[in-house]
């Protein structure tokens, strides 16, 4: 899951932070919208790069829980020795 998404999180952060959202790109008359549009851009490439964090957060886990598992279940078989 970390290996499809972790890229795709990257990419849309990339390509979000390349668009010239400026400030100066608006007119007098859209000042507000500039402020809007580069604020909501900085917090979309911080919530990308959150998610991809939380991403690897939730990949270690269930490796570390199914490497519990398998362990508990071999430990748990009777052997035959």
């Amino acid at each position: 899951m970390a290996g499809e998404l972790g890229p795709k999180f990257t990419a849309i952060a990339k390509e979000i932070g390349s668009l010239d959202l400026a400030q100066t790109s608006f007119t007098a008359v859209t000042v507000a919208l500039a402020i809007a549009y580069t604020e909501a851009s900085a917090f979309f490439i911080q919530d990308m790069k959150s998610k991809n964090d939380q991403l690897g957060e939730i990949e270690f886990g269930l490796t570390t829980v199914a490497a519990n598992w398998r362990q508990a279940d071999d430990k748990s078989t009777i052997q035959v020795v």
